[in-house]
């Protein structure tokens, strides 16, 4: 077999080995259900912690399993929310329908975080607003 051919193939197959490496599989998240009923807003106040979105359910009942969306575009799948329970969402598990995660900043990330003006809760029922709180 002709030696540059051998090369070639080997550099070609040490190429795509090396660029094959990189990319980490992505989970899809949800498509945002623009045309979902909108039920109103929720008096529960959502905040930005520590690169975790946090939120105590002060409404007289239990919030049944649904989503969290933030800005129209992210998600994250909630359980049952107690009346009086605090709920922590690390930002890492927020998705879009492309499994992009949001940008939540920190000290090695390269583009600033992403800003939340937006943030609803989505269940069986319809879609609720919540209030966002804090910069």
């Amino acid at each position: 077999m002709n030696i540059r051919l051998m090369l070639a193939t080997a550099l070609l197959l040490l190429g795509a080995n090396l660029t094959s490496c990189g990319v980490a599989a992505r989970t899809p998240g949800d498509v945002y259900p623009a045309m979902k009923d909108r039920r109103g807003a929720l008096d529960i106040q959502v905040r930005l912690e520590k690169r975790r979105l946090r939120f105590v359910n002060t409404t007289p009942r239990v919030l049944g399993a649904g989503r969290i969306w933030l800005n129209g575009w992210y998600s994250a799948p909630v359980e049952d929310v107690p009346v009086g329970a605090a709920i922590e969402i690390p930002l890492a598990s927020f998705r879009d329908e492309h499994g992009e995660r949001i940008r939540g900043g920190g000290f090695f990330a390269a583009e600033a975080p992403e800003r939340i003006t937006l943030a609803e809760y989505e269940s069986s029922e319809g879609i609720f607003g919540l209030i966002v709180v804090g910069p």
